[in-house]
């Protein structure tokens, strides 16, 4: 399957032209956030190492996971230290979200409890001024 054939499918379900600049514009940031510069040879080293493994895969449709797991497999041959900023910025995420959904969860929970003390409070007020 061509490059120009796969659609990445994102974590919110929806899908995306494979686009290996976009994959090239990521692990530069990763690079600039170990201080590191990629040559030309390394960027083109990641961009066909990418290309070639997600068309060896075959499939029409990608997720954005097991594109991550490509990148990661470049960027360990190119660069480990990147890598491993490019591993924590993502793992970063994926626990800042998580984080945020048990916030959510609690705040939910507090809501349910504040609104059953209400209904307890006016059942006991109705009660004590019956």
């Amino acid at each position: 399957m061509k490059c120009s054939e796969i659609k990445v499918v994102k974590k919110d379900g929806t899908k995306e032209e494979f686009n290996v600049q976009k994959v090239l514009a990521a692990v530069n940031k990763s690079a600039n956030r170990a201080m590191i510069n990629f040559s030309k040879a390394e960027s083109k080293f990641i961009c066909e190492f990418v290309e070639e493994k997600a068309e060896d895969l075959d499939e029409a449709e990608v997720p954005i996971a097991q594109m991550h797991n490509i990148v990661e497999g470049a960027l360990e041959r190119v660069n480990p230290v990147v890598a491993k900023s490019y591993r924590d910025y993502r793992n970063y995420k994926q626990d800042f979200v998580q984080m945020l959904d048990e916030v959510y969860k609690k705040s939910q929970s507090i809501m349910y409890i504040g609104d059953c003390g209400s209904l307890l409070s006016k059942n006991v007020l109705k009660i004590v001024l019956s």
